[in-house]
């Protein structure tokens, strides 16, 4: 399904685990693009000879189009997935997709035309989303907020919120370089990967919102309390050093940190956290 004979421009990888219906619409997002200079790398997660699995194999098999298709032995979770895919990748660009989200029309075609003009020490493009959440039956529109050099800001996230991997297109070097996926992070790893980006890139942004995110089930890591916190700790020893050097964003982080133990009923260490971001100078 791929001619492997023509390097394209721009890799797109979508990692897939258990969602072989929702993986259909997204393909459908790309393959009715405007813009087609691409090859298409699919990492199925799916246990091998999984239900999901076998139905994950009649989606692709019913669809035709510039697809790479990589079938994990064991599963590698989303950062291993995502990394497989980057060192396949061929194209000069790199944009994700996750399984369940899927792109607005005209979305890759005017990030490609951006990133082909500005200069190489920009790294990314991101663009506005619009959040479908089928829990609440809610909808609204997410604007991009974070443009230049943004490590600062992505360290606490206090300045609006980090790109989206579902909408944003990266120079597949810079990904490489920076090491890609930490997969040692049970959770944070776009955030560490953004913030090792923003260490020797710049970022820039399209406004409008060209992908749908959907919010529609209570499987995502970021709805696991434990992992969040054990990324929370994880994190702030893997960035320690920076935050002694900001003791401004040092005290925003554990704060932060504070709070979410505190909602996991970790009232000693959550009050201890609390108490020690107000001694901080």
């Amino acid at each position: 399904m791929n001619d492997i004979n023509h390097t394209p421009h721009v890799s797109v990888v979508i990692p897939t685990y258990k969602r072989p219906e929702e993986l259909k619409r997204a393909l459908s997002s790309i393959l009715t693009q405007d813009y087609n200079d691409i090859e298409i790398i699919i990492i199925d997660d799916n246990p091998p000879e999984s239900d999901t699995r076998i139905a994950t194999e009649h989606v692709l098999a019913s669809i035709q189009g510039p697809i790479i298709y990589l079938k994990n032995k064991k599963s590698l979770g989303g950062g291993g997935a995502r990394n497989k895919g980057i060192e396949n990748a061929r194209g000069e660009y790199l944009a994700f997709l996750d399984d369940d989200d899927e792109w607005l029309p005209g979305k890759l075609k005017q990030q490609v035309e951006l990133l082909d003009r500005i200069p190489e020490t920009v790294c990314s493009v991101d663009t506005g989303f619009i959040e479908i959440d089928e829990i609440k039956g809610t909808t609204k529109e997410v604007k991009p907020a974070l443009r230049g050099s943004i490590f600062d800001e992505l360290l606490v996230k206090h300045k609006g919120r980090a790109p989206k991997l579902s909408s944003m297109l990266c120079r597949t070097a810079a990904l490489r370089e920076i090491g890609m996926f930490d997969v040692t992070l049970p959770a944070r790893q776009d955030l560490d990967l953004y913030l090792r980006l923003a260490r020797n890139y710049t970022f820039e942004f399209i406004e409008a919102p060209l992908v749908n995110k959907y919010i529609h089930g209570s499987d995502r890591i970021t709805s696991n309390i434990k992992s969040k916190i054990t990324g929370f700790d994880i994190f702030y020893k893997k960035y320690k050093e920076e935050f002694k050097t900001r003791p401004h964003l040092h005290r925003i982080f554990l704060r932060k940190q504070a709070l979410w133990l505190l909602y996991d009923k970790r009232f000693l260490r959550g009050f201890s956290q609390l108490v020690r971001s107000f001694f901080l100078r």
